[in-house]
């Protein structure tokens, strides 16, 4: 049996919503049935019921938007207004909360990496790491796409700390750091990684993999 995630919102013109929902989200007419209309997005379906709308009643949407002044704009032409005003509510994610007609409501937000943000996240770490283990770690994984960053910074960290302790230390050095960037690294990115390794003026023997 499938499950479908379903909310049910009374609003006195369906029409009207209708419009607004299927040009602003994207959703498409699914069903009509009397004075109700279900509409859908593929993630979660919106059953319009005609009656009198209970102010105290919203409907909340969350919307991604690489540019939310933009995308302010836009709402305000459909008689949305924004309260407050756009706000960082992590190091990452920009919010901004918009009131609207039909008692819906929208979360305009845009996420952030780490390249736009110009910030070199810490690594997830366990044992204690060496500044220049650290440090240099997190400038080398600049060069792996930001796509699979986090997941390589995470496959290198735990690399370097297991080579640490085999090696009956207590702190990650530059050295094993190194290494597990080749060892977690594909075969065609060892050439680019050891030319990034010399651009920082790394000895032969942290890049070096026989």
């Amino acid at each position: 049996m499938d499950y479908v995630t379903a909310v049910i919102h009374t609003v006195e013109d369906v029409d009207s919503a209708r419009e607004l929902l299927i040009k602003q989200f994207g959703f498409i007419l699914s069903e009509t049935a009397g004075d109700c209309l279900e509409l859908t997005n593929g993630a979660i379906s919106i059953v319009l019921n005609s009656g009198q709308q209970d102010t105290s009643n919203f409907l909340y949407l969350a919307l991604s938007s690489q540019d939310l002044d933009l995308s302010a704009k836009v709402f305000e032409q459909e008689n949305f207004y924004c309260k407050p005003l756009p706000q960082w509510v992590s190091e990452t994610r920009r919010e901004m909360k918009m009131t609207g007609p039909h008692g819906i409501n929208v979360l305009l937000y845009r996420e952030y990496d780490e390249d736009e943000l110009d910030i070199l996240p810490s690594l997830p770490n366990e044992l204690k790491w060496d500044i220049d283990a650290d440090e240099m770690t997190r400038k080398l994984l600049l060069s792996i796409p930001i796509t699979f960053r986090a997941s390589a910074r995470s496959r290198i960290t735990r690399v370097a700390e297991a080579d640490a302790i085999i090696d009956g230390l207590t702190s990650v050095t530059l050295e094993h750091a190194c290494r597990a960037m080749f060892k977690t690294a594909p075969d065609f990115r060892h050439e680019l990684l050891r030319e990034t390794m010399q651009a920082y003026g790394l000895n032969k023997i942290f890049y070096d993999v026989g």
